[in-house]
């Protein structure tokens, strides 16, 4: 699997910006391109409706493309675990 940060920092706005407003990491693999918006655990929710409503997403899925949503989070074993959401053109919603 290649994989690449897509997540770039705009000096002049002092923010990141995510490709196409929703991705920050891509992998590619043989058989698909994937998709990741990183987040932690307790902003899964608020990252799924985020990208939801993004056109971008719709055209990144209608293009063959898959979304996840990777939620990470500490254990108290000092591991780390990571929880992924894969959302489906089903799970998008109009823009508002």
């Amino acid at each position: 699997m290649t994989v690449s940060v897509v997540e770039k920092w705009n000096a002049f706005a002092r923010i990141r910006q995510d490709m196409f407003g929703c991705i920050d990491i891509v992998a590619l693999k043989p058989d698909a391109i994937i998709g990741i918006q990183a987040t932690t655990k307790s902003n899964i929710n608020a990252r799924i409706k985020k990208s939801a409503c993004l056109p971008s997403l719709r055209a990144w899925l209608d293009a063959g493309g898959i979304f996840e949503v990777w939620g990470w989070w500490k254990a108290t074993n000092g591991r780390w675990h990571c929880d992924i959401v894969v959302i489906n053109e089903g799970d998008l919603t109009s823009p508002p």
